[in-house]
């Protein structure tokens, strides 16, 4: 089982809240619950000019603009994450390299599966860039250097 708000474009405080009912009702009755498993992907776009672009994007995308996002209300299309950027990139290859925009996946996973799910892309040979932001998120990035984030509702 898997809950979001959709009013508010993602997990929020109720959803945690709910879940941990759920957990527990659940435990009373000796159902065990897999965390294993995606439960879901958005696209990031880091960019320095999320009002400029997020026009676009929902006329792209055939969606409406909720709290400055484009939002599908079929519920079809991933969810773009707008992550607003400064002009220059300090976690670049090339610090102080100007960045215009990049896409990334944040792939979101149950907090006691994030660290599973890190060691399988390390495994593969992908690379940690950063754990500063542990247990919110951490981002890994491939051999060409896309980068991606697992991400967890726990920290935020």
């Amino acid at each position: 089982m898997s809950l979001s708000s959709h009013d508010a474009n993602g997990i929020t405080d109720r959803d945690l809240d709910l879940a941990r009912r759920i957990s527990s009702c659940s435990a009373e009755l000796g159902v065990v619950g897999d965390v294993s498993g995606l439960t879901e992907v958005e696209l990031g776009l880091d960019t320095a000019r999320v009002k400029d672009l997020a026009p676009f994007y929902a006329a792209l995308l055939g969606a409406r603009i909720v709290r400055g996002e484009p939002v599908d209300p079929s519920g079809q299309v991933p969810t773009i994450r707008w992550q607003e950027t400064g002009a220059l990139d300090k976690s670049s290859p090339r610090p102080g390299q100007h960045i215009p925009q990049r896409w990334h996946l944040d792939v979101w996973v149950a907090h006691d599966d994030a660290r599973r799910q890190l060691q399988a892309v390390l495994d593969t040979g992908g690379r940690l860039v950063s754990d500063a932001s542990t247990p919110a998120y951490w981002v890994v990035e491939d051999a060409d250097g896309n980068r991606s984030c697992i991400c967890t509702p726990a920290g935020r």
